[in-house]
Parts: C-alpha cells; sequence; structure tokens
C-alpha cells in the first residue's frame, strides 16, 4: 500500500528527508506538515496524526476541503482520531486487535496535560494469537496482570520521535516515518487488555483499564 511504498522509498536514498515534527497540516509557525509521494530525492515532515491526515487524503485523492467535510477537522490531532473513532466519525469501529486488517487505524488518546495528545498508527500486518507464557517481557513475572491469556504483535507505520524496537526501519536513526512492532495483549475473548511499544523485553506495559490511555481501533469508511 501507499504507506508501506513511502517506507521503502524513504530508505532507498540517503538524500531523502524524513523528519518527526510539526503540530498540525499548516501550524502556527508557519512549518507545513509535508509528503512527497514520488521524485528524487524526496521529503516527509509530520507527525502521527499529519502523517495518517495526508495518507488518507493521498490514497482516496481528498482535497484538504473533503477531509475537513468528512471528519470535521482540517488534520486531527491524535486524540481527536480516537475520539472520532469511538464516536464512528469517518471510520468503522473494530473490536480488537484480533479483527484488525492492512490499512485500519490504532488510535491512542494520552490523559490530559502530557506533551502529546497520544499516538496514532496505521496496520501492516497482524501476527498469530499467542499464549502469555511464550511473551517474556519483564511486566508479566510473577503473577501480574492475571487476566491476560495472550497477546498479538501488530506491524504499523507511524510517524513517531522514537522507534518500534530494534527491527523498526528507524532503529539506526529514531524519528519520521517508519515501520516497526507493537504488542497488543488481550484477555479471554480477544477482549483489549493494554499495549506495549515493542515487543523488547522492557518495554512498558500500559493497561487500558490503569493508565488512562484510551485506545480505539478502526476502519476508515469512507472509501
Amino acid at each position: 500500500n501507499n504507506a508501506e511504498q513511502l517506507v521503502t522509498a524513504l530508505l532507498a536514498n540517503a538524500a531523502n528527508v524524513n523528519q518527526y515534527g510539526t503540530t498540525s497540516v499548516n501550524n502556527q509557525n508557519g512549518t507545513s506538515a509535508h509528503i512527497d509521494w514520488t521524485g528524487e530525492p524526496r521529503m516527509a515532515i509530520s507527525e502521527c496524526s499529519t502523517f495518517l491526515t495526508l495518507l488518507l487524503e493521498h490514497s482516496y485523492g481528498y482535497t484538504g476541503n473533503e477531509f475537513v467535510s468528512l471528519t470535521g477537522h482540517a488534520s486531527q490531532t491524535a486524540a481527536i482520531y480516537r475520539d472520532n473513532i469511538a464516536a464512528g466519525k469517518g471510520f468503522l469501529q473494530v473490536t480488537g486487535p484480533a479483527a484488525l486488517l492492512p490499512g485500519d487505524t490504532i488510535a491512542i488518546k494520552y490523559p490530559a496535560g502530557q506533551e502529546s495528545t497520544g499516538h496514532v498508527m496505521t496496520v501492516v500486518s497482524v501476527g498469530a494469537w499467542q499464549p502469555r507464557a511464550n511473551s517474556r517481557q519483564t511486566f508479566l513475572t510473577v503473577s501480574n496482570y492475571p487476566e491476560i491469556l495472550g497477546y498479538y504483535d501488530v506491524t504499523v507505520i507511524d510517524s513517531s520521535v522514537s522507534y518500534h524496537g530494534p527491527t523498526d526501519t528507524r532503529a539506526a536513526k529514531p524519528g519520521g516515518i517508519g515501520q516497526g512492532v507493537t504488542r497488543f495483549y488481550v484477555s479471554a475473548g480477544s477482549v483489549f487488555t493494554g499495549y506495549t511499544w515493542s515487543t523488547v523485553n522492557g518495554s512498558s506495559y500500559e493497561s487500558a483499564a490503569g493508565t488512562g490511555n484510551l485506545t480505539a481501533f478502526g476502519r476508515w469508511k469512507f472509501e
């Protein structure tokens, strides 16, 4: 898809610029989020939410005004993306990680007062369900979180200041658009319980019940 092709293209030429930054498509500082979808060399300047907005506009041929009419926002923050998915505005809500398909959106809303409103990611693929015992992540030691029965490793593409573990395409140069693997834990019936940023053993667990982070899984409905 367009996101995967972009990641490959950005890695192919050392002259390309892949930079994390800006807070909106046209922010108050005059710096614009921007992606060159073709050509060499290329430039990509984005944050997680501006990347998703530009990706949707490019993939479906929307103008900025058309995107506003569909979503009510020129460039949604991560928190707004999460709230819109939860409300069924622009997206069909997906029940959880087991039901995700390539191209779906994962949106996380952080508690108020943090520097960032949250994070959004585009799904590339979802691994098979794995039992809890297969995870060696530190937070699972002893008998913590007994509700967790298993997990799904989800390959995602996003724009981030950091990266998702050592296999991430940004591992050598953190920041910007890239592809990595996140882990989503579930209880009985594949009910989402929380996530870790990566599959690294020490990656911290963000419990859906305990951290205040609100996660929604969505599928763009205006295809």
